[in-house]
């Protein structure tokens, strides 16, 4: 199974191909520094068989932009 996420951060990696081969959290980078605006990587999440599952769990405080904020 394969997830795409959109982060980045200017001063950090920006995407990556994760192979996932135990439970781990994921933070955006710079985190918790708010990440630049306008940025778009690809983060590839692969599980480590072909019928293994990814079970992603979001901290309460996650957010999203609005996308009307400019």
């Amino acid at each position: 199974m394969e997830c795409v996420f959109f982060f980045s951060f200017l001063s950090d990696k920006c995407g990556d191909n994760i192979r996932i081969t135990s439970a781990n959290y994921l933070t955006s980078p710079g985190y918790p520094v708010s990440y630049y605006p306008s940025q778009k990587c690809i983060w590839v999440i692969t599980a480590p068989g072909p019928n293994q599952r990814i079970l992603i769990n979001f901290n309460p405080h996650f957010d999203l932009e609005d996308r009307e904020c400019k």
